[in-house]
């Protein structure tokens, strides 16, 4: 089930590139165009239907943003009482959720999964907040170093456990050294592609340009229903309900975007539909 799919269509471009997309949005166009010629419906026509033209078109938008996953990730996290440990299925679950999010340009967050030699330091204490990290294979040692030199383990953590995220949800440098203590590797979330980094797929770089007709609408009060749908037909997210809690999901899906095409405006308009 496509989004808006009785009410728009997608463009050109399947919205981010989505070949299934492409073709409903070329046949829901077609069907537009058609709607209302008798000639057309002749069947329908005859089973007494009156032909009725469509007045207003609309086409789904994705417009790229600076919602970032690894904010709202981190905020709820610090919020937990107790640490966080996700199961493999969650960390299998986030690693294609967070890919999708990108895709469509529901998070403007770089994603890539990084190795780390034994030894080495991944995050060092009092260094500035800049990226999370969920381990995937392998352990690490959280140390705290006191004002006096002296080393305190405070942790061992493994697959499943993020860090990183106490200094980002609180705007303050790291409050400790996170140490491989064999190989590892690591799904990092940063707030921009670093300049050595690969550059993204061509799917990612679809940002829809700022539409002066873009309509925004509220979808708030349906954001359980939404995903509860996605995660039963599996259509867009690998996703199950309590992966995360109502907030992040309503700072997620609470908006949708439409692009009026006819008839062509040149107006910005919030208003519902």
């Amino acid at each position: 089930m496509c989004r808006f799919k009785r009410k728009a269509p997608f463009g050109d471009d399947g919205a981010y590139g989505h070949p299934d997309h492409i073709a409903i949005g070329a046949a829901t166009d077609e069907a537009f165009r058609l709607a209302g010629d008798p000639a057309q419906f002749a069947a329908q026509i005859a089973n007494g239907l009156a032909p009725h033209t469509a007045t207003r078109l609309y086409h789904s938008c994705f417009p790229e943003n600076r919602n970032l996953l690894l904010q709202h990730l981190s905020h709820w996290l610090a919020s937990l009482d107790i640490y966080f440990r996700g199961s493999p299925h969650f960390v299998a679950s986030l690693m294609d959720f967070a890919h999708d999010l990108v895709t469509m340009r529901y998070s403007s967050d770089y994603i890539t999964v990084k190795w780390y030699p034994p030894g080495i330091s991944m995050i060092k204490q009092g260094a500035a907040p800049d990226r999370l990290y969920l381990i995937l294979s392998g352990s690490a040692d959280v140390i705290r170093e006191k004002n006096n030199g002296h080393l305190h383990k405070l942790a061992e953590i493994g697959p499943g456990s993020f860090f990183g995220e106490a200094g980002i949800a609180s705007n303050q440098p790291r409050n400790a050294h996170v140490i491989a203590r064999e190989r590892v590797s690591c799904l990092v979330f940063s707030p921009e592609q670093p300049a050595t980094d690969v550059v993204r797929s061509d799917a990612s770089k679809l940002a829809l340009q700022p539409h002066s007709a873009m309509t925004q609408i509220d979808v708030s009060a349906h954001v359980p229903q939404k995903v509860a749908a996605m995660a039963t037909h599996r259509t867009q997210f690998p996703i199950m309900p309590d992966l995360f809690p109502d907030t992040l999901w309503q700072s997620l899906f609470a908006y949708e975007y439409l692009v009026r095409i006819h008839p062509a405006s040149g107006t910005t308009s919030t208003d519902q539909l």
